[in-house]
């Protein structure tokens, strides 16, 4: 991996191009999903603070320039994958077939990658980046017409302890049903969780909506996981997707 110079306001704090409260078009053009510490040749200051304003987070930015050889095909494969999960104009069929590479651990591609394996060679959390995805599914609104394949990774373990203290096992359930289907309409995940009494159903979904795991849109729920609209200015400023995480699942 080589090291670039170039660098922007921040990577992936929710800021774009200046505007404080900017939210990216495309989870892929900030590089805090990666595990910062963990690539090499990067500066000694990755993390500084600017020197101009204390509260925010001097962060060069990453590209494919940074990477080399096979680590260079790599990204622009995760980048290409990504954006067509998330991206608004992407056909359904291509939206569905790149989010089961993503969330089925065991998906190869016709060059027999998963995208464990991609995310390990970059020095990422494959969790880091699936939660990523889901928040920016719900920040674009879009829904998904249909589950994940039953062979996708279920909620990951850091996310479900979270859960489960605020919201108890009902809201554990409406989690791991929306994590399965981004974009879950309200009625259908009614419908699917009907053995939860009304009131605790609304319980759970709304302490969920306040603790940032949850968001409903255009009649739709999503995983949330983190929600940095939540967040002071100061907070989106600090915020870093790959420090919210501990642990690998």
């Amino acid at each position: 991996m080589t090291s670039t110079a170039g660098s922007q306001e921040t990577i992936d704090d929710f800021l774009l191009d200046g505007g404080e409260n900017a939210i990216p078009a495309t989870p892929w053009d900030f590089v805090d999903m990666l595990d910062l510490e963990a690539l090499p040749e990067r500066p000694s200051d990755l993390l500084a603070i600017a020197e101009d304003n204390e509260d925010e987070l001097a962060i060069p930015e990453v590209t494919a320039e940074d990477y080399d050889g096979p680590e260079r095909g790599i990204y622009l494969k995760l980048r290409e994958r990504i954006r067509l999960a998330c991206n608004v104009n992407t056909p359904s069929p291509a939206r569905m077939a790149a989010a089961e590479w993503i969330f089925a651990s065991n998906s190869e591609d016709k060059e027999g990658t998963t995208f464990r394996l991609a995310c390990r060679a970059l020095g990422a959390r494959h969790i880091v980046l699936q939660a990523r995805l889901q928040y920016q599914l719900y920040w674009a609104g879009i829904p998904y017409p249909e589950p994940l394949p039953i062979i996708c990774d279920g909620l990951p373990e850091t996310i479900a302890s979270e859960i489960a203290y605020h919201a108890g096992m009902d809201g554990l359930d409406i989690a791991k049903t929306a994590w399965r289907w981004p974009g879950i309409r309200a009625d259908i995940l009614r419908e699917r969780l009907s053995d939860i009494p009304d009131k605790q159903f609304q319980r759970a979904t709304e302490k969920l909506e306040e603790t940032g795991h949850l968001g409903l849109k255009h009649g739709c729920w999503f995983m949330v996981s983190r929600n940095p609209e939540m967040f002071a200015i100061e907070g989106r400023r600090r915020f870093l997707w790959s420090y919210s995480f501990i642990g690998d699942e």
